[in-house]
């Protein structure tokens, strides 16, 4: 009898070990990468997907990271999503890579994006993603081409011709971290290192004054409109890459037509938060504001505070 009972008994632990283990599995974010989202000729253009446990079967709103480096290097694995916290936060996360400046010129980049957010909605239902609820953020050449998305839904010279064009490029929330906003002459006499100026000549492939036209059409505040999406942005006060004034238009702007849009002048800070420990707000805050952010926006319910 005792026999049958510690049988019995094993049997019971082991049903339960497995369905502990079973359901820690299911707990698992899913990782999956280099998904070609596009092909421009041979260049296949990829990105990288975390879906949260539940998906695809659940749907989540989506937060795609798009890199910096000015517009010359980088690709979707130059991903902060992890460092910044968003994974495991109810969010299917991500990150796009898109041609750089010595590729194509402007605008191959921004084609490419809107390529990747049209990507996205065409395949919601195998991502587990709404396709109502998807967000953008990025630093850099990556901030300027994640105010582009937000102000130029409706713009189709800027959609590019790379497949799902049935499906919208338009984003519900952007975070914009220090990113160029305005190729005029007046903003860009701003510069104050050719090396930036450089870059930016690169992209339009040619000076700022010989590519006026193109300049303009790169430049998100050209586009701001009233039903542009909630935007956030930040950039440290010496910051001497790109200056303070291409983050004030552009929030100026938005602000103008009433747009939903916070500016945060990072103090102690210059281009990129993570290695300036007195910064004000911290780079912990900052952090913490990029999600409180998309939570508030995309309709994710944070942890309730005491």
């Amino acid at each position: 009898m005792e026999r049958v009972t510690v049988i019995w008994i094993v049997a019971i632990v082991l049903v339960l070990l497995t369905s502990m283990a079973s359901l820690a599995q299911a707990e698992k974010s899913t990782v999956i990468k280099d998904i070609e989202f596009a092909r421009i000729g041979q260049r296949k253009l990829l990105m990288n997907l975390t879906l949260p446990p539940g998906a695809p079967q659940k749907r989540f709103p989506a937060i795609i990271h798009v890199h910096g480096g000015g517009w010359c290097m980088g690709d979707h694995n130059a991903d902060l999503t992890e460092e910044y916290g968003l994974n495991g936060q109810g969010f299917v996360t991500g990150s796009i890579t898109y041609r750089l400046s010595q590729e194509a010129p402007y605008p191959a980049q921004i084609q490419d994006c809107k390529a990747a957010i049209r990507f996205l909605r065409a395949n919601a239902a195998k991502y587990g993603i709404d396709p109502d609820r998807i967000g953008v953020w990025g630093g850099s050449a990556g901030g300027h081409l994640v105010a582009l998305l937000g102000t130029t839904a409706d713009i189709s010279l800027l959609e590019g011709d790379s497949g799902n064009l049935e499906y919208s490029s338009r984003v519900q929330a952007v975070c914009d971290m220090f990113g160029p906003t305005d190729f005029s002459e007046t903003a860009m006499k701003q510069y104050t290192m050719p090396e930036v100026i450089d870059m930016v000549t690169a992209l339009l492939g040619g000076t700022y004054q010989q590519k006026r036209g193109l300049a303009r059409m790169a430049s998100p505040v050209e586009f701001v409109s009233k039903d542009d999406p909630p935007t956030l942005i930040f950039q440290g006060d010496n910051d001497t890459l790109v200056p303070m004034y291409q983050s004030e238009v552009f929030y100026n702007a938005l602000k103008r037509v009433g747009v939903d849009v916070t500016f945060v002048k990072v103090k102690n800070a210059g281009h990129g938060f993570i290695n300036y420990p007195v910064s004000d707000p911290t780079y912990k805050q900052i952090k913490q504001m990029v999600l409180d952010f998309f939570r508030k926006n995309l309709g994710v319910e944070g942890p309730e505070k005491p």
